[in-house]
This record gives C-alpha cells, structure tokens and sequence, in this order.
C-alpha cells in the first residue's frame, strides 16, 4: 500500500481536514473529518474527500502522461 497516497478523515473536534494528533510513522495520513462522532463523518468530510480524489487523479495523470512518450516522441 502507498501511504502517501491515502488519507484517513476520522472523527475529531479539530476543524475539517486537520491532521490529527495520533499519527504513527508507518500509518496512513489521519485527518479530521469535522465531527466527533465517527456515524458522521463520512459526511461531514464527502467535500474534501472528493477534492482530493480530483487533485490526486489529475496529479497521477500529470506524471503518467511525461513519462509515457513512445519512440516517435523522441
């Protein structure tokens, strides 16, 4: 699993997309989901969540389309 790529939106009181305190080195990214009660943060977080899955498609499709070229490219 690529830990760089993940990230967790988890119950907390600290604002939405915050990082939270409990972070382990070889865990995934843990965020604030905006709420305190874990029923609600699906959607308390589906806004941010959505943008990120946006940035980091555009972000693969970025460094996949550089790298990609074919022999008639060169």
């Amino acid at each position: 699993m690529q830990l760089d790529i993940c990230k967790n939106w988890v119950a907390s009181s600290e604002p939405l997309n915050a990082p939270t305190q409990y972070q382990h080195k070889n865990d995934v990214q843990r965020v604030s989901a905006g709420h305190r009660e874990h029923e609600w943060t699906s959607w308390s977080a589906m806004e941010v969540l959505f943008e990120y899955l946006e940035y980091k498609y555009k972000e693969f499709i970025e460094n996949n389309s550089t790298s990609e070229r074919t022999k008639d490219d060169l």
